[in-house]
């Protein structure tokens, strides 16, 4: 708090005429709140109204910088924009989410005009109003519109808490016979009976967290007491921060295009969007026909739409599950339909029982890879797709279940290998598919004892020191031995596992931070990122939750992600990183040059390094072009504003060639291999530490 002699001097200001008692009068009763604030951003005068909207007294604010009424985040922005305003940018009007003194979050329209008295002093006089219960009338108005825009569909508006119901329109109360007044009694409220189903549970909301939207079909009873079976969309929608601040629930009631007379039952054994049977169903009727068969050679086609996400992201839901219908229908232009399942997504399964030699079911699969790879007229656009089909061969003496994850992990090859391929189960496969497993199984236990970091020094070729080092994750398996993490990250994001990984990571690093703080080291980690963490709802405000949570500077962290993880949703991406940035963790490319550079999105990415992959820097000694290759990223990243590191430095030829080039920094087993904790600690301190600075020399690699 100021001396409060210094807010005598200041009010001098304000009664140097003799329209001084008016003014504080107008000042005074006016029902906006109003602050005035120096050019150093203090509050030398607030209203009566201002200081009832923050809950402060006019003695707390005086002599305070206004950004006390800010949450943390939003600070260094708000002094930024101030000091524009005062040095003469135009007036500002907009939105802010600001803190009351007891912590509420409330949203106010902000309106400053700038002035200058006679000394040439400059002030901003800013009218502030609370507009929160605007914004959340806004809300449900924009709702109410996305109703109307289909108003045949069932639609029911939820809270966060799914059993407090904002609105129903009226094909809702149509189709289950409840009204806005009965969902306030508790009553007919689909979502949370979905949500409540424990079957749906977990996949529900996993999928929410992960896609923001669940679609399934589901029977339930109308209030008149009749059954009904419908298509059911839920759809999460997110604040500004990426939390889940509302649930659409879309109905379309299905009963009628139900052909089976037991409805519930053709439920179990179909999908409605496709008509196709679904996995279950199949298992079932490939033991039927296998039992005592005489057919020929059995296997089964295990097909998928490539890139098939982003089809649906970017035409939306309904484009996608037209897409997978007509895919559904040129399958049954082959084959029959009592042959053929849809296994959910983007994935479907046919049985083939008269194959005459390995060679014709091989060829019976790239000719079909090539039918349904024409593209398909889905509204007023061409689709044109690639398909991955893997094949495993039936054998009687083996499971059903096994025939599935024989040709899926055939599949899931043919994907790795750029997609639009047919691949063949074979016994190198089935070798790997169980170490995959044995993996899967033990990952979630070796978190806790098996799985450990290691940190590589970044060196800084400018400052001749240590700028920071990379967290690197290590696994010592007790039967397999140390497993590449290329290997086990790979089956982790299959399996959905790398949400836990990453977070391991995280709070492992966070934690070494404040280590090695303690012991006087301070450095800079970074840590790996992969897409699918980055695209999990709330990602980044569960990264700052941890970050706080190990009282850690975010200054302190770096996250690199891979230019794959950046195309895959663009926008999505630039949002992301632009909240880290003003979270204070910088974000960095790596392995720059291996996936699919573009400056138009390096130009919009505010980047804080760019990471050469090592494939670069291999043959910059030996080769001319790799070297003339490597000096125009440098060159680029510079003029970007980028710091370049070359990854995969290991020999002092490579070194020097850097150097010559202008490399920022430098990461390889030329300086150093990855270490433990206490060989890092004791590289830190050894006797080439000199001012705070590890001096490396290429000895160090050893």
């Amino acid at each position: 708090m100021k001396n409060m002699s210094d807010h005598k001097i200041n009010k001098q200001v304000f009664s140097a005429n003799s329209t001084a008692d008016l003014l504080e009068s107008v000042f005074q009763v006016a029902k906006v709140g109003i602050c005035i604030t120096n050019y150093k951003g203090e509050f030398i005068k607030v209203n009566e109204a201002y200081c009832k909207i923050y809950d402060y007294t006019e003695e707390e604010l005086l002599g305070n910088n206004f950004t006390m009424i800010l949450p943390e985040h939003q600070k260094d922005k708000a002094k930024k924009l101030h000091d524009d305003f005062i040095n003469g940018n135009p007036e500002i009007s907009d939105i802010w989410r600001v803190k009351k003194k007891n912590g509420e979050m409330i949203d106010v329209l902000v309106t400053a005009a700038r002035f200058e008295d006679k000394k040439g002093f400059r002030f901003k006089v800013t009218t502030v109003e609370d507009v929160t219960k605007f914004n959340e009338i806004s809300v449900k108005l924009n709702l109410l519109s996305e109703a109307l825009f289909n108003s045949s569909e069932g639609m029911i508006f939820t809270e966060n808490d799914v059993k407090k119901v904002i609105e129903v329109n009226d094909s809702y109360t149509k189709i289950t016979g409840y009204g806005k007044e009965d969902l306030d009694k508790g009553e007919g409220n689909i979502i949370e009976t979905v949500m409540r189903d424990a079957s749906l549970h977990l996949v529900l909301t996993n999928q929410l967290e992960i896609d923001g939207y669940w679609q399934g079909d589901v029977s339930t009873i109308k209030k008149n007491k009749e059954k009904y079976v419908s298509t059911l969309k839920i759809v999460a929608l997110m604040d500004k921060n990426q939390n889940i601040k509302n649930y659409i629930g879309i109905l379309n009631e299905v009963t009628d295009q139900v052909k089976s007379k037991n409805r519930e039952e053709y439920l179990l054994t179909h999908n409605t969007v496709t008509g196709l049977m679904n996995r279950s169903t199949l298992q079932l009727k490939i033991m039927h026909m296998s039992e005592g068969s005489n057919f020929g050679i059995m296997a089964l086609f295990y097909v998928n739409i490539d890139r098939f996400k982003i089809i649906n992201d970017k035409y939306g839901y309904l484009i996608g599950n037209k897409l997978l219908k007509a895919f559904a229908n040129r399958l049954l232009l082959y084959y029959e339909k009592e042959y053929i399942s849809y296994l959910g997504v983007d994935k479907f399964a046919i049985f083939i029982q008269n194959g005459l030699s390995l060679q014709t079911i091989m060829d019976e699969a790239e000719k079909l890879k090539k039918n349904m790879e024409r593209n398909f007229q889905i509204d007023q656009l061409s689709l044109k797709i690639k398909c991955s089909i893997g094949i495993a061969i039936y054998a009687q003496d083996k499971k059903i279940e096994e025939l599935f994850r024989n040709s899926e992990e055939a599949m899931l090859e043919a994907k790795k290998h750029g997609g639009s391929k047919v691949i063949l189960f074979t016994c190198d496969m089935y070798k790997k598919l169980m170490r995959k497993q044995k993996i899967i199984d033990d990952i979630q236990q070796a978190l806790t004892n098996g799985m450990f970091l290691v940190y590589q020094p970044i060196w800084d070729n400018n400052y001749k020191e240590i700028s920071g080092v990379e967290a690197l994750i290590r696994w010592k398996h007790r039967e397999f031995g140390f497993i590449s993490p290329s290997e086990f990250i790979a089956v982790a994001e299959e399996n959905g596992m790398i949400f836990s990984i990453g977070e391991w990571v995280l709070k492992q690093a966070c934690q070494q931070i404040k280590t090695w703080e303690n012991m006087g080291i301070h450095t800079v980690i970074s840590i790996n990122i992969s897409s699918q963490e980055m695209e999990k709802v709330g990602f980044t405000d569960h990264l700052l939750a941890i970050i706080h949570d190990y009282q850690v500077s975010p200054e302190t962290l770096e996250i690199e992600i891979t230019e794959r993880s950046i195309i895959r949703d663009i926008n999505k991406t630039i949002d992301i990183i632009l909240k880290l940035k003003n979270m204070g963790i910088k974000v960095d490319i790596d392995d720059f040059g291996t996936g699919y550079s573009s400056l138009n999105y390096l130009r919009k990415l505010p980047f804080h390094k760019l990471k050469i992959d090592k494939t670069f820097i291999d043959d910059i000694v030996q080769e001319d072009e790799s070297a003339m290759l490597v000096k125009a990223i440098i060159d680029m990243g510079h003029t970007l504003q980028y710091k370049v590191l070359a990854e995969g430095v290991e020999t002092k030829e490579q070194f020097d060639a850097l150097n010559r080039l202008g490399c920022d920094e430098i990461q390889g087993y030329y300086f150093s291999k990855p270490l433990l904790p206490q060989e890092f600690e004791k590289l830190w301190y050894s006797d080439d530490h000199k001012d705070n600075y590890v001096v490396l020399t290429g000895e160090i690699s050893d």
